[in-house]
């Protein structure tokens, strides 16, 4: 237990070294103690670089391991983060994240947003709920159509049948 204790003190320190810029300390107190979790804390340091427009704190803790697709409380990554710091922080801090974790693009966030559709790329966030209503709603329509065609054929056919005068078939009689 004390272990555990000694342990969340220094991923506090060394959260506390990369909120005040000491990045050269943050960096010597991993290497002394590696089994230090850099993705630990709320919201995680990745996010905190981020919002803080840390580009230096960023690419060391992708040096040093971090998870760019690690989610906080919202379900956000870092990429949601650095998309909302908006288009100047486009290649500081989402292109160095995008390039370390390409599937992190995917990943939506309690709202059910991804980090593109914060940007403003692709479809928002109903449109595949609304697509999949407009082919439902095609599918149908299309039914129908083929439904009344085909009754349409049939009554033809039967009707055809109707008007016809029925032949009667007499029966021979014996020969001896």
């Amino acid at each position: 237990m004390a272990s555990t204790s000694r342990r969340q003190r220094r991923e506090r320190r060394f959260r506390r070294y990369l909120s005040s810029g000491r990045l050269v300390r943050a960096q010597a107190l991993l290497q002394r103690h590696p089994d230090l979790d850099v993705d630990a804390g709320q919201p995680p340091t990745l996010h905190r670089a981020c919002a803080r427009h840390d580009a230096p704190a960023l690419c060391l803790l992708l040096r040093l391991g971090a998870d760019p697709a690690h989610q906080d409380r919202h379900g956000d990554t870092a990429l949601h983060a650095a998309a909302r710091q908006g288009p100047d922080a486009y290649t500081d801090f989402f292109l160095p994240l995008l390039s370390r974790c390409p599937s992190a693009m995917g990943i939506k966030n309690k709202d059910g947003e991804t980090p593109g559709q914060i940007l403003g790329w692709g479809p928002p966030r109903d449109s595949s709920e609304e697509e999949e209503e407009n082919e439902a709603f095609r599918e149908h329509e299309w039914r129908q159509k083929l439904q009344g065609e085909l009754e349409d054929e049939w009554q033809e056919v039967i009707g055809r049948f109707e008007g016809e005068k029925s032949i009667t078939i007499h029966s021979c009689p014996p020969s001896l």
